[in-house]
């Protein structure tokens, strides 16, 4: 081996060494987000989690919502407010208050399609989501964590 040939392997492993040393600092698991969009409350007594976003992250996910309504003395949403778990257990999502989220364990008897009728649920007249389940379905559980 000659000593140009020599004296580049060991440059290069030295700074392949240095490179190594500059970026060997632990990384830490600990981490901050700025202006989290979505903050997590847990529901006292339950596996269930208050969700609230930022008015810029509903409107962002394009969060929509409607009322529950009564018919023949049945609970209605639309069908779209439901959510299927792994389980087999049926959600909807109720907001009590602008930008905020709980999950509501329902029993569904009908659903055409357009429209799912309750045995069980969250009472008349309470908003439910119909746009963006998905989504605050993720932010609750933890998608992507």
């Amino acid at each position: 081996m000659n000593i140009t040939r020599t004296r580049y392997l060991v440059g290069t492993a030295c700074a392949l060494m240095m490179l190594a040393s500059a970026c060997g600092e632990p990384i830490s698991d600990k981490y901050s987000i700025e202006d989290n969009p979505v903050t997590l409350e847990e529901v006292p007594g339950s596996e269930l989690w208050k969700v609230t976003l930022t008015q810029r992250a509903t409107e962002r996910l394009g969060i929509e919502t409607t009322e529950v309504s009564l018919s023949d003395s049945a609970l209605v949403v639309p069908s779209s407010a439901l959510w299927l778990d792994t389980a087999g257990v049926f959600w909807v999502y109720t907001s009590p208050e602008p930008n905020v989220y709980l999950r509501h364990a329902v029993a569904v008897t009908d659903d055409d399609g357009l429209f799912a009728k309750l045995s069980e649920g969250p009472a008349a007249g309470i908003r439910v989501v119909t746009v963006g389940v998905s989504e605050l379905f993720g932010a609750e559980v933890g998608v992507g964590k």
